[in-house]
């Protein structure tokens, strides 16, 4: 289980361990709040720059980084319902 109770959710957790605000992130990589959500969420991914200050900034290693940002979201799990294949 990730932070509150929710599975799955390493950026959250590793933010959430170093006592950031998704505000705050955003703020140290130059992004918003809500691209920071956009990120833990599985929404959408960082450019190969900001996820490299990301995985620096949250302290993950590579792999641990990689893990976090290709687990399948809401939106992808959706459409993989919808077309399997």
């Amino acid at each position: 289980m990730g932070c509150n109770g929710q599975p799955g959710n390493p950026l959250r957790a590793a933010r959430k361990r170093l006592g950031l605000s998704r505000d705050e992130l955003g703020r140290l990589l130059n992004v918003s709040g809500r691209t920071v959500s956009y990120w833990e969420t599985g929404r959408k991914l960082p450019d190969p720059r900001r996820a490299s200050a990301l995985r620096s900034r949250l302290e993950l290693s590579e792999v641990d980084l990689w893990r976090a940002l290709h687990r399948p979201g809401p939106k992808l799990a959706a459409e993989r319902r919808r077309r399997p294949w």
